[in-house]
């Protein structure tokens, strides 16, 4: 949020400049904002005194202590930097003024006016539904969690969603293993019963490839619904969603919305967002090549790199 702010207030000043100097803001003008390698020289830093050289044909130092300046009495960031330094070539780094932070960042306008608060939906945690949840999951978990509360203390609305990937090939391994493996030491979860079924159905990938037929058939089984593969899928993932929503709320860490994979394509949204794409010139079916059969969606970057593109698979 201070980033936002300060960016533009570097445009405000920029547009100063150089309408003082008789010039237009240039179109390919551009602010970038960077967080330095070494704190030393700040938590931001700017190089925009080097993007004005050409156009006002000074020294890039003058310009910066002349960003400086302003800067320091500009009313989007009064007060949130302790002090701000010009180094050589021309960058202005800014360091953050910590204790005026802490007295002010829970108030809703710190950052930014109420008029431009608006709703915000944060997706974090969206563990596959096939085993339980790990350290790493937990991390990521904390880092939605805190961003969504840092939104909420200055004034936003946030949604928080959590996807839920029910009818991926981890799932369908899960379910495989199931059927198919023998686990006989105990647990106390459902989900840490997975976590050995998972291991030991993969093993046996390797020693039975064949067996990676019975994942495509229970993929498509659980994609279909409404069939006994597709209902002990379902009991699998929400047993262990559930197990997953335990152990976040030991941590403080909740949701507003659980996003069911398996909801959005019963529902029909998946099919209509495919047809409408059909209607695209950017979405086609490959007929040759490893993506043979598979409809692709172009990206603005395809011509630059022919890897930029989306697959996706459909019956």
């Amino acid at each position: 949020m201070i980033h936002k702010q300060l960016h533009q207030a570097l445009e405000d000043i920029a547009e100063q400049l150089l309408q003082e100097a008789g010039h237009t803001v240039p179109e390919e003008l551009s602010i970038v904002i960077e967080h330095p390698a070494n704190d030393r020289h700040g938590e931001y830093s700017t190089n925009l005194a080097m993007k004005l050289v050409r156009v006002l044909k000074k020294n890039p130092l003058t310009i910066a202590n002349e960003i400086k300046a302003r800067l320091a009495d500009h009313q989007r960031v009064a007060g949130w930097f302790e002090r701000i330094e010009v180094a050589a070539p021309g960058f202005v780094n800014l360091f953050i003024h910590w204790e005026h932070w802490i007295a002010n960042s829970h108030r809703q306008d710190a950052f930014q006016p109420e008029n431009e608060l608006k709703k915000v939906l944060i997706e974090h945690t969206s563990i596959n539904p096939n085993k339980s949840a790990h350290i790493g999951h937990l991390r990521n978990s904390c880092i939605g969690d805190t961003l969504a509360r840092m939104l909420k203390r200055v004034g936003h609305q946030v949604e928080v969603h959590n996807y839920i990937d029910d009818l991926g090939n981890q799932l369908a391994d899960t379910v495989v293993g199931v059927l198919r493996t023998s686990v006989q030491q105990q647990h106390t979860r459902f989900g840490d019963f997975c976590w050995d079924v998972y291991a030991e159905i993969n093993r046996k990938y390797r020693e039975q490839p064949e067996l990676e037929q019975e994942r495509a058939n229970v993929l498509h089984h659980l994609e279909l619904g409404h069939n006994n593969i597709a209902w002990l899928g379902t009991l699998v993932a929400e047993q262990i969603v559930r197990e997953h929503l335990e152990d976040m709320r030991q941590f403080g860490i909740d949701y507003d919305v659980l996003v069911w994979e398996s909801s959005i394509v019963r529902e029909g949204f998946w099919q209509e967002t495919f047809e409408r794409l059909q209607k695209t010139d950017l979405f086609r079916q490959e007929s040759e090549g490893k993506l043979a059969g598979c409809w692709v969606l172009k990206q603005t970057l395809e011509e630059a790199d022919p890897a930029g593109q989306t697959e996706f698979h459909s019956d």
